[in-house]
């Protein structure tokens, strides 16, 4: 008899959550009839490269899609969007989070967002008893002609977030925080588009659709990388969007104590007050939070090996190109050719090179330790393309074929 009571308990289960509506639609299938099953104007719909697409040739036309769905509280919507188009009064789109009719224009009883309109922002609305209720107003003059995504958090105390990543390098902005828990039951999710003339056919995008129970992230993030960007300046990475409000960051040497902290997403840029020197260090990080407040404390062993400025005998001319005619298997262009002599790298930045008739600033060049760099004219970049550490000048003073002084100096 046991074996017979576990698989029925299995198939109750997957019915339940199959009944309960959460569902993952990436239009990876391009099918619009199965998993999920979407009904409506189905016709004025297509998927194309995995993606959900408006195809309604019919001005002033409104026109939608929906598939089953019973998430209302402790629950959160995801989609990503394209609108490319102006969005207008007549030109927008409706995302239909929980609604108790399949065709949004009869829903008594529903929740949605609206991403356009008069005011070109995105903004929740209530209808309850047939009563349609703006909640939230969001930012003006951001949805016109603009990828997105839009994430959406109900929380179990009725608390509503509306999340926008305007894909424009910047972390998601809050465009709506609102309490509502009048409405509790749901059994569709629909989008819907209103359009206007042909100008506005076939302009509508979605892909990325998740709909459920919250996900909670209990992960902390991770630091993945370590770079320089300058002797003053750490850069680290993350592996997600981070909050340095409460963090504490300290070297084991120098100061120790960052004289600045700037964040991008999931970057960290440290900028200390004096340089950095060569050595191996330690930074003990604390309270490193990501943006669901979970928490890292740890400590990042690295080692610093900057180029150093070279001093009189470092460095030498190693040899000089001055007439490639004939080639003899070498480029047809001039160039003169440096040595490293020493056991650590070295930075030219700054540093003129001159010969009697002209001098010139080197850019930001580095030479290994015991290594070598061709300098060239950058207008022979062709030329120099299979030749290892070359580096082509603006204005690299021409060597002149009887005899020249050829001089490089520090600042």
């Amino acid at each position: 008899m046991k074996s017979l009571l576990y698989p029925t308990i299995s198939m109750l289960i997957l019915s339940y959550f199959n009944s309960f509506g959460q569902f993952n639609e990436d239009f990876s299938d391009n099918d619009l009839l199965i998993n999920p099953q979407w009904i409506g104007d189905v016709t004025k719909f297509n998927t194309i490269d995995s993606k959900l697409h408006s195809n309604s040739n019919i001005t002033s036309d409104q026109f939608y899609i929906s598939t089953k769905n019973k998430s209302v509280l402790e629950s959160e919507w995801k989609i990503s969007l394209n609108c490319d188009f102006k969005t207008s009064s007549a030109n927008y789109i409706d995302i239909f989070l929980a609604s108790d009719s399949v065709d949004p224009s009869k829903a008594n009883h529903a929740y949605f967002i609206r991403v356009g309109d008069t005011k070109d922002d995105i903004s929740m609305y209530r209808i309850y008893d047939g009563l349609t209720t703006q909640l939230t107003n969001g930012t003006d003059n951001k949805t016109e002609k603009k990828k997105m995504g839009i994430h959406v958090i109900h929380q179990a105390n009725g608390k509503w977030t509306i999340k926008v990543d305007y894909n424009d390098g910047n972390l998601p902005v809050i465009e709506g925080v609102v309490n509502d828990s009048k409405i509790t039951n749901s059994e569709f999710f629909t989008i819907r588009v209103k359009q206007s003339t042909s100008s506005f056919f076939k302009k509508h995008q979605f892909d990325d659709i998740v709909v459920g129970l919250i996900i909670k992230d209990l992960t902390p993030p991770r630091v993945d990388s370590i770079k320089f960007q300058n002797p003053k300046t750490i850069i680290l990475s993350t592996n997600e969007p981070i909050s340095t409000t409460d963090a504490i960051f300290k070297l084991n040497r120098n100061d120790g104590i960052p004289k600045s902290i700037e964040v991008n997403n999931s970057e960290i840029q440290i900028h200390f007050k004096d340089s950095i020197e060569n050595g191996n260090y330690i930074l003990s990080i604390e309270k490193l939070k990501d943006l669901h407040g979970n928490r890292i404390d740890t400590f990042l062993q690295f080692e610093v090996n900057l180029p150093k400025s070279p001093e009189n005998g470092d460095l030498i001319i190693n040899e000089l190109f001055p007439d490639p005619s004939p080639t003899i298997g070498l480029p047809d262009a001039e160039y003169i050719e440096l040595f490293n002599l020493k056991n650590f790298s070295m930075s030219l930045e700054g540093y003129t090179l001159a010969d009697e008739n002209s001098v010139i600033t080197l850019p930001k060049i580095t030479i290994s330790e015991n290594g070598y760099v061709i300098l060239y004219n950058k207008a022979d970049k062709e030329l120099f393309q299979s030749v290892p550490n070359a580096y082509g000048v603006e204005g690299m003073p021409t060597l002149n074929n009887s005899s020249d002084v050829i001089v490089i100096k520090n600042r």
